[in-house]
């Protein structure tokens, strides 16, 4: 048997029939030469890791829309080792994510970095949002739709910090002291038992924990895809999370690509665009020095459009933004997806509204999930244009540990 990962065995698919992506929506590829190694070391079976997709965002990506697919045609094809990290409870009223749910008890209630009283620690997690619970009752829970093999359930511990306990389909599942002289996030990690779903995590004496999330993976390596978007957020927003906070937690995620989702909200902005620029390169500078051998890719925003007169058109300044976001990708050692081309150019999104079913919802903003597939389609099928380009050339040291 192989060393496990979570420790993991291997179980690898071949790639299917070739994509269809266009090649000119995806540039900067040698910048993803670590994490397609990877993807080949999977495919061959010869991989000892996860190749783990970090993706930061805005809505788009918290409703694990695009994400979704491109997890699932990914894992289709080199493995799947497992959900990834989610969150443990809900962060806000209206989050929910593709085959995973969330629940608060009493006692708990959800902040993200968009709270109008920060947290004065800065201490939001790797996804910039937690769940934080006071009193015996309080209890956050996360289920799966597909069962998990091994779980890392990441809470916040400090001076207050008393016992909390976890139960596994009801099933008490141990307990863990959160005392720590300082605050600070602890990792509990559980081997779970086959056929596993819901995961609950309560105080077993009163005393307050927060809960920052779950890491879910399977025992075979595979592809992850960790989709950590929070509703309203720009990219400048994760400057808000404590800068060694948030390097601790990339560092002991260990993405192999990180991934910046931003732009939608931008667009409703009228600062400078190169200010924008000088933010969007700091917050991607600040999250890789959590790990430097990660590829870096930045995805661009889609279509948005706005009323003017009796019709819609498309925000000039989307399209500033996404070529803002190219020149700095390209600066910052970063690959880049022109989603807005990929999915057809300005005037889409009005487009997608009035087809039937349609892709696109009617505040010209967000898509449906036909329009999501769409956008996740298109950029699984660019990155393994990438990969079979990249096959004749592959990278002279090894994929990042």
């Amino acid at each position: 048997m192989k060393p496990r990962k979570f420790a993991a065995i291997s179980a690898m698919v071949g790639l299917a029939a070739g994509p269809m992506a266009r090649a000119e929506t995806l540039f900067g590829t040698e910048h993803l030469a670590p994490f397609l190694a990877e993807l080949r070391a999977l495919k061959t079976g010869s991989a000892t890791h996860d190749a783990i997709i970090t993706v930061w965002g805005d809505s788009h990506t918290a409703a694990d829309g695009w994400t979704s697919v491109v997890r699932s045609e990914l894992q289709g094809r080199f493995g799947s080792g497992g959900r990834g990290f989610v969150s443990l409870g809900k962060p806000w009223k209206s989050h929910g994510q593709k085959q995973v749910s969330f629940s608060n008890g009493p006692g708990c209630e959800g902040h993200t970095l968009l709270d109008r009283e920060p947290d004065p620690e800065g201490a939001y997690g790797i996804g910039g949002s937690y769940v934080l619970c006071r009193g015996k009752r309080a209890s956050v829970s996360t289920t799966f739709r597909d069962s998990v093999d091994a779980v890392a359930v990441h809470l916040g511990g400090g001076p207050a910090g008393g016992v909390a306990e976890v139960l596994l389909d009801g099933t008490l599942g141990g307990t863990r002291n959160l005392h720590m002289t300082v605050p600070g996030v602890l990792t509990w990690v559980l081997q779970v038992p086959a056929g596993t779903r819901e995961i609950t995590v309560r105080s077993r004496d009163g005393s307050p924990f927060r809960a920052y999330g779950i890491s879910a993976h399977r025992h075979e390596t595979g592809v992850v895809v960790d989709a950590l978007g929070v509703n309203g957020t720009r990219a400048e927003n994760l400057e808000r999370i404590d800068e060694l906070h948030l390097l601790r937690a990339v560092a002991q995620r260990k993405p192999s690509l990180v991934v910046f989702a931003y732009g939608t909200n931008e667009a409703s902005d009228d600062g400078d665009l190169s200010l924008y620029a000088d933010r969007l390169g700091r917050v991607i500078e600040k999250v890789r020095r959590g790990q430097p051998l990660a590829s870096c890719l930045l995805v661009g925003p889609p279509d948005r459009s706005e009323r003017v007169g009796d019709h819609w058109e498309t925000m000039t300044r989307i399209l500033a933004i996404a070529q803002v976001q190219r020149r700095v990708a390209q600066r910052s050692g970063c690959a880049f997806f022109d989603t807005l081309e990929a999915i057809g150019g300005p005037g889409t999104i009005e487009a997608w509204s009035q087809e039937d079913p349609p892709r696109a919802q009617r505040d010209h903003v967000h898509y449906t999930w036909a329009g999501y597939t769409t956008w996740g389609q298109a950029l699984s099928d660019a990155l393994l244009v990438a990969l079979d380009a990249d096959a004749a050339h592959p990278l002279a040291h090894p994929p990042s540990q």
